[in-house]
């Protein structure tokens, strides 16, 4: 099937694009093009994600395209002179499509490889391939014609997709000097499309990589020019999608120094974050910062800005709970102790998120025996509750039943509930009618 043939037969069965044919009918002389990931995206068939809609409008003024938008959906301009509408078709749950007038770039005079360091200038009769040269890899600078269903292709695109390879547009250097940022995401590419980046890419990454740690002062405080959230999220992203691939490159382009400082690798690091399956991004943080003091750990995530992701990410690193797996990986866990420590003691490191994360990361370190007993003891407890994996054992007291039986509010409340949680989970206690007699026995425990 040729590649105008895919994109169209992609274009009919999405409703979200039902705005097109409305469009182009209301709008002859105009012209409607959809750019960058999505082109490439619909030629590789990717199925794995959900497509990001962009496109860019030639030959139509703005007051024009914005009563279009209005009147068929909801709209919001990102930026005063951007020219980039952020678009939501009526009666359609959808995310939010990108639609632009065509745009150049110039770098301000003190551009200093910050992504916002651009004057950026919108023109409705600048050509499509004016428009696609100011991107960053050939497999984003490409357009497809909605109205003449033609694909264009200044910069061979297609080409470097059919190669599996990673190109710069134009110098390689020039294009990061523009924006540092855009090494990560060329690296990040290669990582969720499991590409290599082509050898004058990659070697002016290498030239220019420490960039991505520079400095610049901004009202009288030091700040990185690349944000923190910026590199925390291209990083969770190649982690996420190729974790062996991602430590492998990493190396290669000398960033593991940059950003995972004091750190001692091996051919074995390699080969355990190949093998990581769940929890990808957590487990790859504790398997490569497992050995650091907790000081170079702090400031190993901080430089990284995995901390920084949003709350709801399901990338999103939370240190608290990195530290806590760390330190029961090293606490040097022998079979006797998990098979002895109290019911509630062994839920609490593994049970939940927390002991699946702490289960996985023992298995990846070479202490699968631990695993083994592990899961063991866990699949008796939840074998006796009748429970799935992931299901919560639901506690049979709670604190108040402790305070109505007589003691009073402090830490013995805890005490007692701990007791009685090692006594449920270890089937001592097994309905709550049990749970009370027991708690009257021994309120004064």
């Amino acid at each position: 099937m040729k590649h105008e043939e895919e994109i169209k037969r992609v274009f009919k069965k999405t409703n979200s694009l039902f705005f097109i044919d409305k469009f182009l009918n209301e709008f002859p002389k105009a012209e409607l093009y959809l750019v960058g990931g999505a082109v490439r995206d619909l030629l590789l068939k990717r199925k794995n994600k959900e497509l990001d809609f962009d496109f860019v409008i030639r030959n139509l003024n703005k007051k024009s395209i914005e009563n279009f938008l209005a009147k068929n959906g909801k709209v919001q301009l990102v930026g005063k002179n951007f020219g980039v509408y952020k678009f939501m078709p009526k009666n359609i749950s959808t995310p939010f499509i990108d639609i632009a007038l065509p745009r150049k770039e110039a770098t301000k005079k003190k551009q200093s490889g910050g992504y916002k360091d651009f004057n950026v200038m919108t023109d409705a009769t600048l050509s499509i391939t004016d428009d696609l040269s100011r991107r960053d890899f050939t497999i984003n600078a490409m357009a497809f014609n909605i109205k003449t269903n033609e694909l264009i292709d200044p910069f061979k695109g297609t080409r470097d997709l059919k190669k599996k390879l990673i190109r710069a547009v134009g110098n390689p250097s020039d294009r990061f000097k523009e924006d540092y940022s855009r090494m990560l995401r060329a690296l990040r590419f290669a990582c969720e499309l499991n590409f290599e980046i082509e050898k004058k890419t990659f070697l002016a990454i290498k030239k220019n990589i420490a960039s991505i740690n520079k400095k610049r002062r901004v009202n009288n405080k030091l700040q990185f020019i690349v944000p923190r959230e910026i590199v925390g999220a291209e990083l969770a992203k190649m982690i996420y999608a190729n974790p062996q691939k991602t430590f492998e490159l990493l190396q290669e382009t000398k960033i593991l120094d940059l950003l995972f400082t004091n750190l001692r690798t091996s051919p074995r690091n390699t080969k355990m974050l190949g093998n990581i399956k769940n929890h990808r991004v957590s487990l790859f943080i504790i398997l490569l910062l497992k050995d650091l003091t907790q000081k170079d750990f702090e400031k190993t995530v901080k430089l990284t800005g995995l901390s920084t992701l949003s709350k709801s990410s399901s990338r999103r690193i939370e240190i608290g709970q990195i530290k806590k797996i760390i330190e029961r990986l090293n606490s040097g866990l022998l079979i006797e102790n998990v098979k002895t420590m109290k019911a509630s003691r062994f839920e609490k490191w593994f049970f939940n998120g927390n002991g699946n994360l702490l289960l996985s990361a023992l298995d990846l370190t070479g202490q699968k025996h631990i695993t083994n007993a592990a899961q063991k003891r866990k699949h008796e407890i939840q074998k006796r509750w009748n429970i799935e994996e992931g299901d919560p054992i639901p506690p049979l007291l709670s604190g108040d039943d402790v305070l109505s039986a007589g003691t009073k509010a402090g830490p013995k409340v805890r005490i007692i509930l701990d007791k009685a949680r090692d006594k449920q989970l270890d089937g001592d206690i097994m309905n709550r009618a049990s749970a009370l007699a027991w708690l009257k026995k021994n309120t004064d425990a």
